[in-house]
């Protein structure tokens, strides 16, 4: 530097070279954006690529878009630091050089190793950056990792250069606002119009069909230009739009059967109310599709068939225009998704293969938001925490918090939990997996309210491990839950009846009275014969004359896996005593079978 001192870059210098170098990476995060869209419309719909199972490849590509952009903007400063030129762009319109502490030009290596240290400036509360302020030689955290300096050197451009960035991005703001005005905007509030009328297709949406909206307000014969008829009973009304109306008419307007002709071409024959589709109806749209069902104030509600023009079809509940409760959405295909439906989504369920295996499941239910102390980990919709009070020796507690599912609450699902392994600040595992075995994995003893469960389950660890010593716990939360469940009733006198339910049959054996137990309580036997899936059958109850439920005791039960066909039974005992003496116990009997159980695994790692 000819034994001067350099100018140093200052704070605002730099930091306005920064703002022209990230306009120059933006235009890269425009071009690399652009790219994946135009990939993306390559591939075909999110919808059509999820049940074809390409969608994971989709994923992949947004963490390599990550990884590349990452690597992209290191090697830009980097290789324009070391470059002949000293600058990246920015600095060169702000004058600025990158020298060593000598003046020099840095290395790549050093080029690379100050810019991965910008990460501790950044770290610090972006202080490192700020030191640039105050240092003497304007030197950022970066610089002094690094050993290099920014120093002023050539002729400063900046107003040139930020007049014409600003000039770009009024050209490019209004192209993009242009083209979005001209062809974006009308698709987008076609699109709205359409979702809030006819049950939203999610990524269980058969592929290559757009939205089929039903009759917007603005095209539902309630709304449309005034046709009345002059008089009541049958009756035909052409409407100034071009569309007709055929059938029963009251106070002048559609009311109970009729046919409905839309001027572009839908067509709707069932049931109507005061001018509103009520009812049992089938509507037929021009394009092919069709939908058969019931209709509630103007939208499909309960049990209705929406097919698609490509053979796409949904059996099951709607609810005020969307799909909402229990369905099946099969594809042209044979793949299908089997489950619950809420506000047109899919909420729990299967994806099935055309063979009728399971290819994925669904539980689109969240972990409870607690604020709980310790340590924790989400485990689909359940929180697990390690429980300190428990810590005895070598046994490990933890708790489980579990979000509402109605079929756990009324004991037609399971709950358990498989530790795989117990690992100690020693990586050994420290988990009894023979011991730990010998108790039930299942969690039988949640217990709660409306909004959440919690149960406690403790796992057993080899002798001589202590808790303070414990790293973390690797295992499985799974949830089985019951596919179609449907319950059986027998009467206590029916002896010899057989009832089938959900693929499995029942038949009543025996209801006897038993001799009072050795402190006095009063017990009954109940004896059937079960054939079916032994996993279907979920549990039974039992009620006295008064209504009340009995207490359930010990008997031969049902295996929980394989086929069974046998005799199981169970006894009864009175609520608290209750009973009065001769009477019945029970009277009543409630059995509850499900089509299948579906199994969603949640793996999960809690560090201590």
């Amino acid at each position: 530097m000819n034994g001067q001192e350099p100018h140093y870059a200052g704070f605002w210098r730099r930091n306005a070279a920064y703002v022209i170098d990230y306009f120059v990476i933006s235009i890269f995060l425009l071009i690399l954006l652009l790219s994946v869209v135009a990939l993306g419309y390559w591939l075909g719909l999110h919808n059509h690529l999820d049940h074809l199972g390409v969608i994971d490849q989709v994923d992949q590509l947004e963490i390599w878009i990550n990884i590349i952009l990452g690597l992209s903007l290191l090697l830009y400063f980097a290789g324009m630091e070391s470059s002949a030129k000293q600058a990246t762009l920015g600095k060169m319109a702000a004058g600025l050089v990158v020298t060593d502490l000598q003046g020099e030009r840095i290395t790549f290596l050093r080029a690379i190793g100050r810019n991965l240290a910008k990460i501790l400036s950044a770290l610090v509360l972006g202080i490192g950056f700020l030191m640039v302020a105050f240092t003497k030689r304007k030197r950022g955290l970066h610089d002094k990792v690094a050993g290099t300096l920014v120093v002023k050197q050539n002729k400063s451009r900046l107003l040139k250069v930020f007049l014409l960035i600003f000039l770009f991005w009024v050209l490019v703001i209004g192209g993009l606002g242009y083209f979005f005005y001209v062809t974006i905007l009308p698709q987008w509030i076609e699109t709205v119009q359409q979702q809030f009328q006819i049950p939203e297709k999610s990524s269980g949406t058969p592929s290559g069909v757009s939205s089929e909206k039903s009759l917007s307000s603005k095209q539902s014969p309630s709304t449309q230009v005034l046709c009345k008829a002059e008089s009541d009973g049958l009756s035909s009304i052409t409407c100034d739009d071009g569309s007709s109306y055929a059938g029963d008419v009251s106070n002048g307007v559609p009311h109970g059967q009729g046919t409905y002709t839309y001027a572009r071409g839908d067509k709707y024959v069932g049931q109507f109310k005061s001018l509103l589709r009520d009812g049992q109806g089938s509507y037929s749209y021009a394009s092919g599709n069709k939908y058969v069902g019931g209709w509630k104030d103007d939208k499909q509600d309960g049990q209705g068939t929406f097919t698609w023009a490509n053979g796409d079809r949904y059996v099951g509940e709607f609810k005020e225009g969307q799909r909402h409760g229990q369905g099946t959405l099969t594809w042209a295909d044979g793949n299908k998704f089997v489950g619950e439906w809420k506000n047109g989504k899919q909420f729990k369920g299967a994806d099935y293969l055309p063979s009728g295996g399971i290819k994925r499941t669904h539980l689109n239910i969240k972990a409870p938001d607690l604020k709980v102390s310790g340590v924790t980990v989400a485990a689909g919709p359940a929180l697990l925490r390690l429980v300190d009070t428990t810590w005895k020796g070598d046994q490990i507690g933890l708790k489980v918090y579990l979000s509402t599912i109605p079929e756990i609450q009324s004991n037609l699902g399971d709950v358990k939990i498989i530790i795989n392994r117990v690992v100690d600040k020693n990586d050994r595992n420290v988990h009894h997996r023979q011991e730990d075995r010998k108790h039930s994995e299942a969690l039988y003893d949640l217990r709660g309210g409306d909004e959440l469960f919690s149960s406690d389950r403790d796992i057993e660890t080899i002798s001589g491990f202590e808790a303070k010593n414990l790293k973390h716990i690797e295992g499985r939360l799974i949830i089985a839950l019951p596919v179609n469940p449907e319950t059986v009733i027998f009467n206590a006198d029916e002896i010899g009846v057989t009832r089938t339910a959900a693929g499995s049959t029942i038949t009543l054996l025996n209801v006897q009275q038993l001799e009072d137990d050795s402190i006095g309580n009063k017990r009954a036997r109940v004896t059937i014969h079960f054939v079916g899936k032994a996993n279907s059958y979920r549990g039974h109850k039992g009620y006295n004359l008064e209504g009340k439920e009995l207490k359930s005791g010990p008997g031969k039960r049902i295996p929980r896996s394989g086929d069974a066909d046998g005799e199981f039974g169970s006894r009864f005992y009175p609520p608290g005593g209750e009973l009065k003496e001769g009477d019945p116990l029970p009277v009543k009997i409630e059995f509850f079978l499900a089509e299948k159980i579906i199994e969603y695994t949640y793996p999960f790692k809690l560090k201590k």
